[in-house]
């Protein structure tokens, strides 16, 4: 993956993982493949027609005659859509306006930049917030929630006060700080931290989890992939403010670190979370998500990028097209896709979203191995207006 230097970009988030990363959907977040258990990528594609939209709504396409607007569900089947009260009361509960506004407040124990060197450990309370952040965003693309976990906390803290210390924002690139040596257990925590998760050289807790799963400049959504996997099961954050000169100024970057711990079967819950459900049966993960969708810039801004990963043990696509079609006025944006488990519109950065409805479709499907028609329908409203 090309490296990206924060001084360039202070918004770019790098969520390239070692090879020591936990198991999620079976891909590296270097590259982006689709997981092998997910489905394999098929040639060639189906020859398709357009459905306009005005037709689809008619017709009840997808659900059979009479069905319901937004009859295709992202994630556990079994989940009912949300309202948009719903998910105004999600976003707004877990709003960064929850945290104290000084970020040292944050802290039980504030990170140190000098040797000998300290993590520093956030309150457990905002770590919280920052979790039922990720599971907010995760049920609105009908996922599970997903825990705190405490030794992979550790390593993100840790990691994250490592790359402010050492301005290095790679996936365990971080240098030994001067005064210790590689042995020590802060750098090899440190390490361990940045080389199996997400990084931001950023260091807000909300707006970094909001920020992995926007992913801006990214086509590949590596980032929220993680973020939105139906076998993520846990996390780890941490983040670290930045370093003072010697007359208090701010200097530099903070950091963000968010180790992912997952599972080959996402029926397996954590250890450490009996009450976490499992997911049910799924077709399909999407960001925006059918059925209502809150149109702002930190969760889905312009341009950004709208992408549906498959159920591979249900779907092959081969190449085909990705339509998306604004039904109050018929205007639509069309882009080539070449198949396999995960695609992603928007890739030319042309279409901007709107409040109002639209629909995605995508051509060259199969479901068990039967050609299908895959479109749904998601309408974008402003949660700030209710």
């Amino acid at each position: 993956m090309k490296k990206h230097n924060p001084r360039k970009n202070k918004y770019i988030i790098s969520a390239c993982v070692g090879t020591l990363a936990l198991l999620l959907v079976g891909f590296s977040a270097c590259d982006f493949q689709p997981a092998q258990e997910l489905g394999r990528v098929v040639g060639g594609g189906l020859a398709q027609g357009r459905i306009l939209a005005k037709e689809f709504l008619e017709s009840g396409a997808s659900g059979g005659a009479g069905a319901e607007f937004n009859s295709r569900k992202s994630g556990d089947l079994t989940l009912p859509f949300l309202s948009k009260e719903d998910i105004k009361q999600m976003l707004d509960e877990t709003d960064a306006n929850k945290l104290p506004s000084d970020p040292t407040d944050w802290y039980d124990e504030l990170p140190q930049y000098t040797a000998p060197y300290r993590a520093g450990k956030i309150k457990d309370k905002w770590l919280n917030i920052a979790v039922e952040r990720l599971t907010a965003l995760r049920r609105i693309s009908g996922l599970h929630p997903v825990a705190l976990d405490p030794t992979a906390t550790k390593k993100a803290q840790a990691g994250a006060a490592l790359m402010v210390i050492t301005q290095n924002f790679g996936h365990g690139s971080q240098p030994v700080p001067e005064g210790i040596n590689a042995e020590a257990e802060f750098y090899k925590l440190g390490k361990e931290g940045t080389n199996t998760g997400n990084v931001y050289p950023q260091y807000p807790l909300i707006q970094s989890v909001d920020g992995y799963n926007l992913d801006p400049g990214n086509p590949g959504v590596g980032h929220r992939l993680w973020q939105l996997s139906p076998n993520l099961k846990a996390i780890g954050i941490g983040s670290a403010i930045k370093k003072k000169d010697a007359s208090g100024k701010e200097i530099g970057y903070g950091g963000n670190v968010e180790v992912v711990i997952g599972t080959k079967d996402p029926n397996e819950g954590p250890d450490n979370a009996n009450a976490i459900p499992s997911i049910g049966e799924w077709d399909f993960v999407s960001w925006p998500s059918p059925g209502y969708f809150p149109l702002e810039g930190n969760l889905f801004g312009n341009p950004s990028f709208w992408h549906v990963q498959f159920n591979g043990g249900k779907y092959t696509v081969g190449a085909g097209k990705i339509i998306v079609t604004r039904v109050d006025t018929g205007e639509q944006w069309v882009e080539e896709h070449d198949g396999g488990n995960t695609l992603v519109f928007n890739k030319s950065n042309t279409w901007r979203a709107e409040l109002g409805t639209y629909t995605y479709e995508v051509t060259g499907v199969r479901k068990n191995n039967i050609p299908e028609r895959f479109v749904f329908t998601t309408e974008f409203f402003d949660r700030h207006s209710l």
